[in-house]
């Protein structure tokens, strides 16, 4: 319920002007996990959404946290930890924990990305 509460309070912030972090970061990456355990990979699954094989890789700046993201024909893959994508987004927990939930709540220039769009 943390997460979900950080996210529309970006989001409500956002509509009125400069977003605050969420805070602590370990939160924020926390709930990174959280969205992309709980709700993406069974939808992917459950609806056959995926791609090409390429892979998005996901690196917190201000505390631990990666995760690779594997677009594969019939769902999304999730694994924790270090690894090369093929595209790499970074920033803050807070940056891609808002972006995943609320796209309005963040700074995009704040989230530094690297390589094609997958």
């Amino acid at each position: 319920m943390a997460h979900e509460t950080a996210v529309r309070r970006a989001d409500a912030q956002a509509a009125h002007g400069p977003v605050d972090p969420v805070r602590p970061a370990e939160l924020a990456a926390d709930g990174i996990g959280e969205v992309l355990d709980v709700f993406l990979v069974p939808e992917s699954t459950q609806l056959g959404i995926g791609g090409n094989g390429r892979s998005v890789h996901l690196h917190c700046t201000d505390t631990e946290g990666e995760w690779l993201l594997e677009l594969l024909p019939d769902r999304v893959g999730v694994a924790r930890g270090h690894a090369k994508g093929d595209c790499v987004a970074r920033g803050t927990a807070s940056d891609l924990v808002v972006a995943s939930g609320s796209p309005s709540g963040v700074d995009h220039a704040a989230c530094g990305t690297v390589g094609a769009a997958v």
